[in-house]
């Protein structure tokens, strides 16, 4: 079980982090899905299903296709295939 999202050590200035689009689901408790973070994050999802499939891939129907956010790094997914625009949220793009 995860019991800290993130580990914010010495010597860092956590109010300049950046939170944004980000699916956080709680396999265990989805009502828990939220994480305590240093600043307010930006379009995130809580609580839902990102519904993975084999290979932590996500279909059409997952609320994480298709609803990220284009930046100058989102050129491509993990297996090296562009992402649509607008992008899906992880490492794989709805295939």
């Amino acid at each position: 079980m995860l019991s800290t999202y993130l580990n914010i050590g010495p010597n860092t200035a956590p109010e300049t982090f950046t939170f944004a689009s980000n699916l956080w689901y709680a396999w265990d408790n989805p009502a828990q899905s939220q994480p305590t973070l240093p600043v307010v994050e930006t379009s995130g999802i809580y609580g839902e299903d990102p519904l993975l499939g084999p290979g932590y891939r996500i279909g059409p129907s997952s609320p994480a296709a298709s609803s990220g956010e284009t930046t100058v790094w989102t050129w491509g997914d993990y297996d090296g295939a562009c992402y649509q625009s607008p992008p899906s949220r992880g490492a794989f793009e709805v295939r």
